[in-house]
């Protein structure tokens, strides 16, 4: 049975990475360290989750110049 909690589980993390010409071996090489760093968001409710500070966090990457959660 599905409680209401459940309903708002993060199961999956797409990450989309939007580059300039010659800047995609170099950004696709670090999306498995954004990945490695998000995982931890993954079978927790969103409503615990503090989005804008995972956003914070996520800019403070130098090579990272927006984010969007949705």
């Amino acid at each position: 049975m599905r409680t209401e909690s459940d309903f708002f589980l993060v199961r999956d993390l797409d990450i989309e990475v939007e580059f300039q010409d010659n800047q995609e071996a170099y950004l696709i090489s670090l999306k498995p360290e954004l990945e490695k760093n998000l995982l931890a968001m993954k079978g927790k409710n969103i409503w615990s989750l503090g989005l804008a500070t995972i956003r914070s966090d996520l800019l403070k990457h130098p090579w990272i110049q927006e984010v969007e959660i949705r």
